[in-house]
């Protein structure tokens, strides 16, 4: 997924989906825990209170909404 980096007063943001939000249940003011690797140029986010995707909700043995979201990802 490619975002851009916006100007939110005077600081830089870059924005999430609506349905990654949705998918990981997770809301403004949620805490994230920010991890930064300068020498590979790499700022990972984790989110404590997203909620783990399931594994096996339908007779499939897929949460069709949660894959699909990931899909459109790649």
């Amino acid at each position: 997924m490619a975002k851009k980096i916006i100007q939110t007063g005077n600081s830089a943001a870059v924005t999430l989906p609506s349905e990654f939000l949705k998918v990981l249940n997770i809301k403004v003011g949620d805490p994230v825990e920010v991890t930064v690797n300068y020498v590979k140029g790499e700022i990972v986010f984790r989110f404590p209170s997203a909620r783990q995707l399931p594994l096996a909700v339908e007779r499939n043995g897929r949460d069709r909404r949660s894959l699909a979201f990931l899909k459109e990802q790649k």
